[in-house]
């Protein structure tokens, strides 16, 4: 049971009276000037134009509902966004985004991305956690950044992969050509 305090007694009156009897009022105070607002900084640097979706190679056609989130490339199946939905292929590595800022967040996915395709990964998992912030941001950076030439597809993970807190991609096949 929670323990009450009593109600303020006469003594307490007067107590609050002799502690604040020295207290002056403040003025009123200036006018307060605040700096210029810095017009904000662009959350992308390195976005494409949404509106050259379709016609650009890598623009991604997007889903963001809620928790859920997908993408896919204008040459990718609706099938393999299904799969991904599903865990399929399982994810060949992992990248936790935990307590990373949102800007060191998109390098790291980016950098994550290049390398997994360069090593021949086929699935990885971004693991973003469960707020919204970083996860629509992992999203528009997957489909309008450089490191989207790299991606088939992606889509929030199920369940026992770690479900909105994360991202399932298929990235593409490493070129023969290199």
């Amino acid at each position: 049971m929670a323990r009450r305090e009593p109600p303020p007694g006469p003594d307490d009156a007067d107590a609050w009276t002799r502690a604040t009897s020295g207290v002056k009022p403040v003025r009123p105070a200036a006018e307060r000037v605040l700096p210029p607002r810095r017009p904000p900084r662009p959350v992308f640097e390195d976005l494409r134009d949404p509106e050259d979706a379709g016609r650009v190679p890598g623009v991604f056609e997007v889903s963001i509902e809620d928790e859920r989130v997908s993408g896919r490339a204008p040459d990718a199946p609706h099938a393999l966004v299904k799969e991904l939905g599903r865990g399929e292929p399982p994810p060949q590595a992992r990248l936790d985004l935990h307590g990373f800022t949102r800007e060191t967040a998109l390098r790291e996915v980016g950098a994550f991305v290049v390398r997994s395709r360069a090593a021949g990964l086929r699935s990885v998992l971004v693991i973003t956690g469960r707020g919204e912030v970083l996860r629509r941001a992992v999203a528009e950076w997957l489909a309008r950044s450089s490191a989207a030439e790299h991606l088939l597809a992606f889509h929030t993970a199920p369940p026992r992969l770690g479900g909105p807190g994360a991202v399932a991609v298929l990235l593409r096949r490493r070129s023969r050509r290199a």
